[in-house]
């Protein structure tokens, strides 16, 4: 099963950038969003040079609430379905001074370089099939004795386990 057309046609045509920065500030979830990337940024401690892979980073709003600091070690790569958003997003990097690569992509059907160090997507699962986006990533991301342990712990259908990066590392295939 993929992304629902309607939706699709939602987050690629009808939702503008404005509106959608508008409404994530108004109710806190970019702020919020902000948090929880630092956070994870933080705890996860991907290694000086890695990469760090935000999926679904959508205009880049929690930029704007972010301690960027922690984002400069890193070679990023900011993903987006809109095209749109993803032109705001590249605004707010070079406002932010911070040098990433840009993507439109559909998680479904990634076009993402397959090991990222570390892969964040916040606010993007619930929108999608997000069986087959997690698959799309675990193919080239982790090895397949992590995959068959994370099958038998419960998968990712105990999502709030996966926000603790103590509970499960990604290893790069050796």
């Amino acid at each position: 099963m993929e992304m629902d057309p309607a939706l699709r046609r939602a987050w690629t045509q009808i939702v503008t950038g404005d509106d959608y920065d508008e409404h994530m500030a108004r109710i806190g979830q970019a702020q919020a969003g902000a948090g929880l990337t630092c956070q994870i940024l933080r705890s996860a401690e991907p290694p000086v040079g890695g990469r760090v892979v935000i999926a679904g980073a959508g205009t880049g709003q929690a930029l704007d609430y972010a301690d960027t600091a922690l984002f400069r070690p890193f070679r990023l790569t900011f993903t987006d379905l809109n095209p749109a958003f993803l032109a705001r997003l590249a605004q707010r990097l070079a406002k932010h001074g911070l040098a990433a690569t840009v993507l439109e992509d559909d998680i479904e059907q990634t076009a993402i370089e397959p090991g990222p160090d570390l892969l964040l997507a916040t606010l993007l699962l619930e929108h999608i099939d997000w069986r087959r986006g997690v698959e799309q990533q675990s193919r080239n991301a982790i090895s397949t004795e992590d995959v068959r342990a994370l099958r038998k712990q419960g998968g990712v259908s105990q999502p709030d386990r996966l926000l603790n990066p103590a509970y499960f590392r990604v290893r790069k295939k050796s």
